[in-house]
């Protein structure tokens, strides 16, 4: 179970400061080979240059479990196996505000970068003391505000739209039954890279 570890190690990594009882962190880790994959659902979700008929079964097809869960749980639409669903699909995504959310998703993550980067040192520590441990592929998504992180089939997928800041307008708006404001402020950027890896 890859998740354990790297939440175990990576929780030392970026929470603690090593005293001479602890591992040492101060490691090189240059030679550490982490090719991870990296899928984006949510710019195929959101691309233009497919019919939602043929896009809904893209999807399913591609992502298998992670858009069965996103559509049927995330979406609260049920069976993404119905006739229906394509059409579903549809009416969600040309719906005003979640082109709005979309729009500022693309916005805030044109260059995921620097992100990734942070990521792969995070995983270069891993793999130093776990040499012989499988890496999991990334998946950035839109998660309709439900889930920071998730983990699926060795996936670890991240719903950027819980990552657009404290001041953005949409999480303002948000209801704060739902979204306190201590919620609120950790829905930021800065945040992203240590979701993951204490996930």
């Amino acid at each position: 179970m890859f998740i354990s570890r790297i939440s175990i190690i990576l929780f030392i990594f970026l929470f603690t400061q090593c005293s001479e009882n602890c591992i040492n962190l101060d490691v090189d880790i240059k030679n550490q080979d982490v090719d991870l994959l990296y899928f984006q659902f949510e710019k195929e979700l959101f691309s233009s240059k497919m019919q939602n008929l043929a896009k809904h079964h893209f999807l399913l097809e591609k992502y298998k479990r992670l858009y069965a869960l996103f559509y049927a749980e995330m979406l609260n639409e049920g069976n993404p196996y119905s006739e229906k669903a394509p059409n579903r699909l549809q009416q969600f995504i040309e719906h005003p505000s979640t082109e709005q959310i979309s729009s500022s998703v693309f916005e805030q993550f044109k260059d995921f970068s620097t992100y990734q980067n942070k990521i792969e040192s995070a995983f270069k520590h891993f793999k130093y003391y776990f040499p012989d441990s499988s890496l999991p592929s990334i998946t950035t998504m839109y998660t309709n505000f439900n889930a920071n992180t998730i983990e699926v089939d060795n996936t670890i997928a991240i719903g950027l739209e819980m990552y657009l800041g404290e001041k953005n307008t949409i999480i303002q708006s948000l209801p704060s039954d739902y979204f306190p404001q201590f919620v609120k402020q950790k829905m930021d950027a800065n945040f992203l890279v240590s979701k993951i890896v204490i996930f």
